[in-house]
């Protein structure tokens, strides 16, 4: 049985760039997203360990604790059918400006995959209102100031929204990943 869709789900599409598999991973509530490039088949097997180190990673670099989106345990992971069309249509339109950024770049081995992660959580989205992912992130944090103070307490570089404030929360539970479906019938057996 799928578990209900939830705002702390995290949704992977693969990509297909220079002709080499990159995974997009995307918070459905926040649209924080990470690129990987150049995944192989063998780094999903399992798929916990791989997605969530690169997860951790990825929210270290913009200086997040990495349980800012929920713990991540690579344990608890489990793979469930799409179930946000919405969530599917952010991905979308990303990927569009992946392909751009990648294009422009002179291909993926000339491209900076750590700055587009940081320009595409700096991207707007248009949720009900025009946001930006980092700052959805940032509201988080805001709405649960006691986890903040274990954050500034833990690390001597505390994370700093737009508006200068140092903020953290954790929300605890087992996370779930969705496969994005993709017409690109190359994927279809890519994790299974």
């Amino acid at each position: 049985m799928e578990p209900p869709p939830s705002d702390d789900d995290w949704y992977l599409n693969l990509l297909w760039l220079d002709r080499r598999q990159c995974l997009l991973i995307t918070h459905a509530g926040t649209l924080f997203s990470v690129l990987v490039a150049d995944v192989r088949k063998p780094d999903l097997r399992p798929v916990g360990p791989f997605v969530v180190d690169a997860l951790k990673r990825e929210l270290r670099s913009e200086g997040l604790p990495h349980d800012v989106l929920g713990q991540l345990d690579p344990d608890a992971v489990q793979l469930a059918k799409t179930a946000s069309r919405r969530t599917l249509g952010f991905m979308n339109e990303m990927a569009v400006h992946i392909r751009f950024e990648v294009a422009a770049a002179g291909g993926l081995s000339n491209c900076d995959v750590g700055a587009l992660n940081q320009q595409l959580r700096r991207t707007l989205h248009n949720r009900g209102g025009y946001v930006y992912p980092i700052d959805l992130v940032a509201q988080r944090l805001a709405d649960h100031p006691r986890a903040a103070r274990h954050y500034e307490t833990t690390t001597s570089e505390a994370w700093v929204s737009h508006e200068g404030q140092s903020k953290d929360h954790e929300i605890p539970g087992k996370r779930v990943i969705r496969w994005l479906r993709s017409v690109d019938a190359r994927t279809c057996g890519f994790l299974g």
